[in-house]
């Protein structure tokens, strides 16, 4: 008797665990894009141009936490932040440390302000949020070495082409 029920409850069992699984949720294309940006000539406008030894990090935060961290390079993607409406970052151009390891170069201070648009993807994916209404500013000082910021695009939706412009 305990061999004809467990011949009949095993498979039952398994029939059950098989039909009740779900397929399995793979994101593989739903992600928050980064801000795009490339760098050019202020006097050649049209002209890329490299900025020697690139160090980019949120201003408030620990340079070592750099997202960009001493690179020379014409083009840039950053992190925007999801739950705030603005993001700031401390960018320095020939950067490095001096004999005391404190950070030398010419730093300038730029704010990214967006509208935050949340985006239900799938259950596997959850959110993403991509970002309108792009803008962007300066905090002056004495030594500024970025000349001018334009917004290419304000729809940070993608990371296909540059959203922002800065010129050196």
């Amino acid at each position: 008797m305990k061999r004809i029920a467990a011949a009949i409850v095993v498979p039952i069992i398994a029939l059950l665990s098989m039909v009740s699984c779900e397929k399995d949720d793979i994101c593989v294309d739903a992600v928050t894009p980064q801000l795009i940006i490339t760098f050019y000539d202020q006097d050649n406008v049209s002209d890329a141009k490299d900025v020697t030894l690139l160090r980019v990090y949120g201003e408030g935060l620990d340079p070592d936490g750099a997202v960009i961290d001493r690179t020379t390079t014409d083009s840039i993607a950053i992190p925007l932040k999801t739950l705030e409406d603005s993001t700031s970052y401390v960018f320095i151009t020939n950067s490095g440390d001096d004999e005391n390891d404190q950070e030398v170069g010419n730093a300038d201070v730029l704010t990214f302000y967006y509208n935050i648009n949340e985006i239900y993807v799938s259950r596997a994916c959850g959110y993403k949020v991509n970002y309108s209404s792009l803008t962007a500013g300066i905090t002056p000082d004495t030594d500024n070495w970025i000349t001018n910021i334009s917004i290419e695009n304000n729809e940070v939706t993608d990371e296909v082409a540059a959203h922002v412009n800065i010129y050196h």
